[in-house]
């Protein structure tokens, strides 16, 4: 993978659905990688993204990056004076039926997307039917459909030089080869812009937890994820940083308990824990925040504790392959780059 020169010229749009992705559209804003000027358009369906939108008005932005509301009737890859556009779903219904009547000359800039992006790479480099959909949409012909056009016109743009996927994920080998040969360029970052910002928040307890949603997901029962967390604070007095999809009666429960703190939903853990330092240790299951923190805070010298899900958690309807690749991100660390 290789990091070329920033092209960001004109101005650029960003549509994002999650505080992640807009981390992302940031950093690749601050790298050169969408436009002179770009303004993130935030999508405010995802539980909790109003609540971080309010949250993240005190942080400052880059030079030209701005959050705006989208702008009713206006299609940024139907729009000339758009030179970039970056997608933070590309699994997104709403963005691949604007897809349908191609992307011009508009630059396609692909942002991370959490757990979901290695899927979205192993789809578009993978050859045969490979939709671009989620798969609770799997059986859904329509969205069938619609996702592989997607793919193709997303393929298409890779083959004009105007495909590019900027990400901070560590991808199969496989998987990025295939892209690159498929004309993408792929732009590793490791959160500079993130990085330079001033640590604002300490937090003295030596255990954090981070929470997952893979019990509002319906992969894990609440016992055994309450009996996971109970276990860590067990250790040592432990800080709680609660899933934007936690169910407040679990919330409620563990603020209850005289070792553990819970934090407040808003920002996400990569801005709030920088300033975690050697001798603390973070906790979590399956999550892209392995990646992030792992690049975040390399040289701090605290310890990462990710937890493979055991096969006796498994909800049954959760399929072998869906466990598999979710438990695949523990694995040395998730991967990260030492």
């Amino acid at each position: 993978m290789t990091t070329p020169p920033g092209s960001g010229q004109g101005e650029a749009v960003a549509w994002v659905e999650s505080p992640l992705q807009l981390l992302s559209a940031i950093e690749a804003h601050a790298a050169g990688q969408l436009g002179a000027r770009t303004r993130a358009w935030p999508r405010l369906v995802g539980a909790g993204m109003a609540e971080f939108l309010t949250a993240f008005e005190g942080v400052p932005l880059p030079e030209g990056f701005s959050i705006d509301r989208p702008e009713p009737g206006r299609h940024p890859l139907r729009d000339r004076r758009i030179a970039a556009f970056g997608i933070g779903d590309v699994f997104s219904g709403q963005i691949q039926r604007d897809m349908l009547a191609g992307t011009g000359d508009t630059r396609l800039v692909l942002l991370d997307d959490g757990l979901i992006t290695r899927a979205a790479v192993r789809r578009l480099a993978e050859p045969g039917w490979q939709p671009l959909v989620r798969d609770s949409a799997a059986f859904h012909l329509g969205r069938q459909l619609l996702g592989a056009r997607a793919r193709q016109q997303l393929l298409r743009a890779a083959g004009r030089g105007r495909l590019s996927l900027f990400t901070a994920m560590t991808l199969a080998p496989e998987h990025a080869r295939a892209l690159e040969e498929a004309g993408a360029r792929i732009i590793t970052h490791a959160f500079p812009w993130l990085a330079s910002l001033p640590v604002t928040e300490e937090f003295p307890e030596p255990n954090i937890v981070i929470g997952s949603a893979m019990v509002a997901d319906r992969l894990i029962p609440a016992d055994r994820y309450r009996e996971w967390v109970l276990s860590i604070a067990k250790i040592a007095p432990t800080r709680y940083f609660p899933h934007r999809r936690t169910h407040t009666g679990l919330l409620d429960e563990l603020r209850a308990h005289p070792a553990i703190t819970v934090e407040e939903t808003g920002l996400p853990v990569e801005l709030r824990l920088r300033g975690l330092s050697s001798g603390q240790h973070v906790y979590c299951l399956p999550t892209s925040a392995l990646q992030s923190l792992g690049l975040l805070l390399r040289a701090a010298g605290v310890t990462l504790h990710p937890r493979p899900i055991p096969d006796s958690w498994w909800l049954p309807q959760v399929p072998a392959a869906e466990r598999s690749y979710l438990n695949s991100f523990t694995e040395n660390n998730g991967g990260l780059r030492a």
